[in-house]
């Protein structure tokens, strides 16, 4: 019988401290409160109840130490199953409630911002975690070690232990190819580590059309020259316009009316962003999506 991965019902890492825990129960509890939860009234009742069973064992340091030691760890986590849009909403709404905690301690330490950053290219668990972190337990001091920990404890628990491959999936996620990554995730969890990191990428790219630029950053082969014209034009002009059509083209679409004073765009990975200006757009195309 298939076992329950708690852990995703949560939507956090296995080796999550108590306060990310909770945390995340606690957004997740008020997203299926039925004071706010819009939709069906059945699938708010039914998803709580995974909720609070995933609660009551992780919560718990005994429950939780005898569900670690039965766990299959002979499989990787699946990664179709990660950041749905659903807990995406959850832990951005909790995020909000602590902004003004998080932008007093980032004018301390203003790289605070670009960890976060870095981890919500990856996941916006990850990046709910960190915060979480570093504003319950105040361990400032070790921000870049905390960082570098979730990110790598995330990408193995999907993609493995191989630096290589890790490197690819990261890039993956990071550019919004995650029918490419879900593969990847399926590939590595029937080959092992034991298998020429090459091979599997090869077999990645060749699938699903791929190819590597400036070292890092991966593109849908037939977009490529489109995105290395626009990548260039963007950064002598910073329109909105080209800004725009860069984040559409490496999947991040608009889900509203485009001259609304408020622009949502939604991620590859389901997240919806909000920006209240153009300028504040055209700043965060430039800080994630235009980076060499």
């Amino acid at each position: 019988m298939h076992q329950v991965d708690y852990y995703a019902v949560l939507g956090v890492m296995p080796n999550a401290e108590d306060v990310v825990i909770f945390a995340a129960y606690r957004a997740l509890a008020q997203r299926y409160h039925p004071d706010k939860w819009r939709g069906d009234p059945n699938e708010a009742h039914q998803r709580m109840v995974k909720i609070n069973e995933a609660y009551s064992i992780l919560k718990d340091p005994v429950r939780r130490s005898e569900y670690d030691e039965s766990r299959n760890n002979d499989r990787y986590a699946d990664f179709s199953n990660g950041d749905s849009s659903d807990q995406n909403e959850a832990f951005n709404s909790a995020l909000s409630e602590v902004e003004e905690k998080w932008n007093l301690a980032c004018l301390v330490f203003p790289d605070l911002q670009e960890f976060r950053k870095m981890l919500s290219r990856t996941s916006t668990a990850l990046a709910f975690a960190f915060v979480t972190t570093m504003i319950e337990t105040k361990n400032y001091n070790n921000r870049k070690e905390i960082a570098r920990s979730m990110e790598n404890t995330f990408l193995q628990r999907y993609f493995g232990l191989n630096n290589e491959i890790i490197k690819f999936a990261k890039n993956l996620i990071r550019y919004g190819h995650r029918e490419a990554a879900k593969k990847l995730n399926n590939i590595v969890d029937v080959m092992g580590d034991g298998v020429d990191p090459n091979l599997i990428i090869s077999a990645i790219q060749k699938e699903f059309d791929i190819c590597s630029f400036n070292g890092d950053d991966i593109y849908i082969k037939k977009y490529k020259n489109d995105l290395i014209k626009l990548k260039d034009a963007f950064k002598k002009e910073k329109l909105y316009e080209q800004a725009l059509e860069l984040a559409k083209l490496l999947g991040y679409n608009p889900v509203e009316d485009l001259h609304a004073e408020t622009i949502k765009i939604k991620t590859p990975y389901g997240q919806i962003l909000k920006f209240d200006k153009k300028i504040n757009f055209i700043a965060w195309v430039s800080n994630t999506l235009c980076m060499d």
